[in-house]
């Protein structure tokens, strides 16, 4: 598009000299396709801003520098640059820099001559290095850089006194280097995601660091010493070797969120003095570790809402391997954490809850799934916020007589269990949507599903019931589909097939979908429940009769399928939640005397795959992901 013209530019008009002459003014050229560079756009020497993202720039002209003598801010962000001219370096006001997802494996050396940048993004490209001499960008204070191919960082990295933010995560680097220690303005470090061995105990000379990445690396040790401990917020070490941690890591006074799961922890990593010392902590996650024992200060943790101390992985179907700690009890001071939202203590070794556990009142997302618990305390009934309860793979005979206290419960899962009846109390669940009770010892279809209202996932399978399979009570989904089109011949919606409105799907068969793209969830989300939810691969996990496979859906299947669902008329029939999408849930009852008629019919509550299946999310708000600001 050579033929365009600097027409009606944003201009501050207050800016002009004597002659009317512009002193200020930002030129967008974003989208438009180019190709090139526009040569009017090139002889408009004034420019402070210039933005071109969003083109098919493959190169910049070799006059480029020359020309934009006054450019204080430029923007490339996504296109097709592989290299930038030697002339770049006369960009002698230039401050921000942003070539984010271009092609670039090199900067020239004349690059370091930008002695007045401040900003620089290079995030997505393929740069195998920086210069030798990048220190020379003295006044250099954010430096992004993820998502690229770097193996070292340059020892005149040093002399970036200036530098506050530094992000090369997701590249290849192998060390750091020693001088990374004279940082000493540096408040938020990112090297995330690469193939570190250790970090230099210079690292720990730092003291002004508020928030730390070192994930997913193969460091084995921390440093001895860290002087950022008073005023660091954010810290995870998830994904490494870890073996032990060092005492500062209990002391961290400032400290928020907290992260070192999936290492090899054992014992007791924890100082007694963690609970005293860290009472600003909000978030914290050691899980998949083996952990034995935990501090028992742990109570005095009055900040604490998310506490993670069991598996990593989100296994469709519980194994008999353990990935979570081992835990063989908590400390009697724990029902002290009056804020806790959400814990995760699946596949540990419990065998048994404080007596006081229910004064965990605060709490909506429980997981004790694959323990050893062969009874709840009298005052679980007290979790009056617990809405998902995951009781999976335990001992658990009977529940306690206050379980239906529960009033916000919606899913509860008792899955492989010894559970041979369910107390009275347990009607008054009518908030309920999922239970699972597969592989129980039940002889009698519950009297008290017939109250359970809100019902839209039930597993009475694999119990001892003396009625036949057939008679055992199922979902029914009547899935009504959109008219077929004929015009749309390539489109699902016109293949010839069976009539499919209103089928009735009794059994569903194990299948494994599997979704177009994997995106990465928020690691923690301001609602507890919420946030735990989305952090789950899989909805509604049918058992076969095996008990070994589970059908599998997405997460992010049902939202895309959702999303879609909101661009035609056709497709709002199909998948969208609505009550015509997917009509409501119907039970089969059973025709013996033992089975007891159900009717769950609720014409305002969608299911299916319109439905949320395990409460889908209207809103989805981190706490952080190490997002640096």
């Amino acid at each position: 598009m050579e033929n365009v013209e600097i027409v009606n530019p944003s201009v501050d008009k207050k800016n002009l000299d004597s002659d009317g002459a512009t002193l200020s003014l930002t030129l967008s050229l974003e989208s438009l396709d180019l190709t090139t560079i526009p040569s009017s756009v090139l002889e408009a020497r004034y420019l402070k801003e210039l933005y071109l993202d969003y083109n098919d720039l493959r190169e910049l002209p070799s006059i480029f520098g020359q020309c934009f003598p006054n450019l204080v801010k430029l923007s490339a962000v996504g296109n097709e640059l592989r290299k930038l001219p030697d002339s770049f370096g006369d960009l002698c006001k230039l401050c921000d820099l942003y070539i984010n997802e271009n092609c670039l494996e090199t900067l020239p050396d004349t690059f370091c001559q930008l002695e007045s940048l401040q900003n620089l993004s290079v995030v997505g490209n393929s740069l195998k290095a920086f210069p030798d001499d990048f220190g020379k960008l003295k006044c250099l204070r954010q430096l992004e850089a993820d998502e690229n191919e770097l193996k070292v960082l340059p020892d005149s990295f040093g002399q970036l006194l200036m530098l506050t933010k530094l992000e090369v995560g997701t590249n290849d680097l192998q060390s750091l280097p020693n001088i990374i220690g004279k940082l000493d303005s540096l408040q938020v470090l990112n090297v995330s995601n690469n193939k570190l061995l250790d970090v230099p105990e210079e690292l720990g000379d730092l003291c002004n660091l508020t928030q730390v990445d070192l994930s997913s690396n193969r460091i084995s040790f921390l440093p001895k010493h860290f002087n950022s401990m008073s005023c660091i917020r954010k810290i995870y070490v998830d994904v490494n070797e870890l073996k032990e941690l060092p005492d500062w890591f209990s002391n961290m006074v400032h400290a928020e969120e907290m992260s070192v799961k999936d290492n090899h922890l054992t014992k007791a990593p924890l100082l007694e003095s963690f609970g005293h010392m860290c009472k600003k902590v909000r978030v914290l996650d050691l899980g998949g570790n083996f952990i034995s024992e935990l501090p028992k200060s742990i109570g005095h943790l009055e900040n604490l809402e998310f506490l993670h101390l069991g598996s990593v992985i989100d296994e469709l179907e519980r194994r008999n391997f353990q990935n979570g700690n081992w835990l063989y009890k908590v400390p009697e001071n724990f029902s002290q954490l009056a804020k806790l939202r959400e814990v995760h203590m699946d596949e540990n070794q419990l065998t048994e809850l404080p007596e006081d556990f229910g004064n965990l009142t605060a709490l909506e997302f429980l997981d004790l799934g694959q323990n050893m618990l062969h009874d709840l305390p009298s005052t679980f009934g007290n979790l009056c916020s617990l809405k998902t309860c995951l009781l999976s793979k335990n001992h658990l005979q009977l529940l306690p007589s206050n379980f239906g206290d529960l009033s916000n419960l919606v899913d509860l899962r008792l899955d492989n269990n010894q559970m041979a009846e369910l107390p009275e109390s347990f009607h008054q669940l009518i908030q309920l949507k999922t239970l699972d009770l597969f592989n129980n010892l039940l002889t009698e279809i519950p009297g008290a599903l017939a109250s359970l209202i809100s019902l839209t996932r039930l597993d009475l399978d694999e119990n001892k019931f003396t009625i036949s399979e057939d008679d055992i009570p199922s979902i029914w989904f009547k899935v009504k589909y959109a008219p077929l089109d004929p015009d749309k011949k390539d489109n699902w919606r016109g293949r010839r097939r069976q009539n499919l409105l209103d089928i009735n799907i009794i059994k569903i068969t194990s299948t494994t979908e599997y979704p177009e793209s994997k995106v990465e969830e928020p690691k923690y989300g301001h609602n507890a429940y919420q946030s735990a939810v989305a952090r789950s691969w899989s909805i509604w996990k049918s058992h076969d009769s095996t008990a070994t496979k589970r059908e599998v859906f997405h997460r992010q299947e049902v939202r895309r399928r959702n999303h879609y669902a909101s661009d035609s008329e056709h497709e709002d029939d199909d998948w969208a939640g609505s009550t015509e999408a997917l009509e409501c849930l119907s039970i089969v009852s059973s025709s013996s005397k033992s089975s007891t008629d159900l009717n769950t019919s609720n014409p305002s509550t969608p299911c299916g795959d319109g439905e949320d299946w395990d409460h889908e999310l209207e809103t989805d708000s981190p706490y952080s992901k190490a997002y640096y600001f």
